[in-house]
This record gives structure tokens, C-alpha cells and sequence, in this order.
């Protein structure tokens, strides 16, 4: 068991250096759902996060999401809306909305399996929809007071259309299915201190080259029961993004969470 424990960190680590080298668009970290404690009943998280600027420039940005969670003993429900609104000097930077539901049952002390569906929209990197349906496998290989970590590893079929360029009048519709993995690690520093870790790979099934990766480093820390302060780090990346949007997408965010 030590043995496996100490493989597993190995992993972890190796996965965190990885991930800083290559700088890893549309996908939503999950990580609360894993690392909520899981008491039967209704549950839920409320994140707001904001920043602004004035002077020579004039910035505003605003995101917001809210998390509903039903535990069971043999199961888990979950439902996540967000959105993020930007602007600067006037002009609009930022404008995404996302809806994901989530049904984790389990299967056996060392596994889970999970189903899902999410719908977004993102103007700036020119998504008018995207739609998916998918399922995979949760499986926990760290479970203690200090560390929680687990691994996921399934596929989702979905549509995206994308908006069309100037100079053409015809929207872009694509349908693709994807492989998904997850990597997630916890670790408590403190008693009220909480740092986790989560790397997404999304690559095509029938072309891997075609991949989608994401990687949230987040930090947060309880100042009360129900309210927290969350620092976060968060970098995406698209090999195969439409034509006028940039590959790699990185945002660094602080903000306040309540739960109830």
C-alpha cells in the first residue's frame, strides 16, 4: 500500500512539471465535485470572482458560478452554471456562459462511474454552441485526511458550431467525439488550507494530434464555516482552435466562496 501511495505522488508530481513546460477551451473543471465532503443531502457552492482597472486603462472582469450538489449514499447529482463577463476601454473581452450536469454512481469502493451532459457558448473564441454527451470511470487512489487524488478516464461525443469569420456568411458545425482523462490531487496544509491540482486531456478519437488540455492550480483558504477565499491559476489550450483565436489561454483569478 505504501508502495502504491508513494508511486501515485511520483505521478502527480511528474504530471504537475508537465504541465508548466507545455502550458496546457472549453472544458469545466469538475474538481469540487471530488473533493466536496460528501454528506447526504442538498448541498451547494456559490463563486464569485472580480477584478478591476482604471487610469490609462479602463478594465472590468466578472465571473460567477453556482454549484448544486445532491449526495446519496450510492450516488452523487450535480448541476454547475457559470459565467465570466470582460471589458476594456468599453469594448467587450470576455463573454461565456456554460451549463453541466453530472450523475456519479458507484460501482465499488475503488471505482465510480459517471455520466454528463454540458452546453456553452464563448464569443471570443468565436463558439456559438457547444454541445456534449459522455461517461467514464472515476477510480480514487488517495484517500486520506491530508491527501485525496483520483483518476478519470472516458470519452463524450459532441457538436460544436462556430461562428463565421468576416467575409463568410456559413457557420462552422463540427461533430467529433473525444477520449477525456482527469487527473485530480488535493492536498490539506493546514487545518483551514486546502491546494489542489487538476489536468484535463481531451484529445480527438479519431486524431490524436487534434487534442484539448486544461490545468487549474487553486488555493483556498477558510475563514469561516461557510466562506472561503480561493486564489487560482488556470491554462488552457486548443491545438486546433478556429482561424483568429490563439492556442493557449492562461488567467490568473481571486475571488471569495460561499457554501451552503
Amino acid at each position: 500500500m505504501q508502495y502504491r501511495y508513494t508511486a501515485c505522488r511520483k505521478v502527480l508530481i511528474l504530471t504537475f512539471f508537465f504541465i508548466h513546460i507545455c502550458q496546457v477551451k472549453a472544458i469545466v473543471n469538475m474538481d469540487d465535485l471530488h473533493f466536496k465532503q460528501h454528506e447526504e443531502g442538498l448541498s451547494g457552492t456559490i463563486n464569485f470572482q472580480a477584478s478591476s482597472s482604471s487610469g490609462n486603462t479602463e478594465s472590468s472582469n466578472v465571473s460567477f458560478s453556482n454549484q448544486l450538489q445532491w449526495n446519496k449514499q450510492e450516488h452523487i447529482n450535480l448541476l454547475v452554471l457559470g459565467h465570466e463577463y470582460g471589458k476594456t476601454n468599453d469594448t467587450r473581452t470576455r463573454n461565456k456562459s456554460f451549463i453541466h450536469g453530472r450523475h456519479v454512481r458507484q460501482f465499488s469502493s475503488q471505482m465510480n462511474y459517471e455520466f454528463y451532459a454540458q452546453a456553452e457558448v464563448n464569443e471570443f473564441t468565436r463558439l456559438t454552441y457547444r454541445g456534449l454527451l459522455g461517461t467514464g470511470v472515476r477510480i480514487p487512489f488517495a484517500d486520506s485526511t491530508s491527501h485525496t487524488a483520483y483518476l478519470g478516464l472516458g470519452g463524450f461525443r459532441e457538436v460544436e458550431k462556430i461562428d463565421p469569420i468576416e467575409g463568410s456568411a456559413q457557420e462552422e458545425i463540427n461533430r467529433t467525439g473525444r477520449w477525456n482523462f482527469y487527473l485530480m490531487s488535493r492536498y490539506k496544509l493546514a487545518e483551514r488550507i486546502k491546494f489542489s491540482n487538476t489536468f484535463y486531456w481531451q484529445p480527438r478519437m479519431a486524431n490524436f494530434s487534434d487534442r484539448r488540455a486544461l490545468f487549474v492550480s487553486s488555493l483556498l483558504i477558510e475563514t469561516t464555516k461557510q466562506l472561503s477565499i480561493q486564489f487560482s491559476y488556470e491554462s488552457a489550450y486548443d491545438s486546433q482552435p478556429p482561424d483568429v483565436v490563439e492556442k493557449r489561454d492562461s488567467k490568473i483569478k481571486t475571488g471569495i466562496v460561499y457554501n451552503f
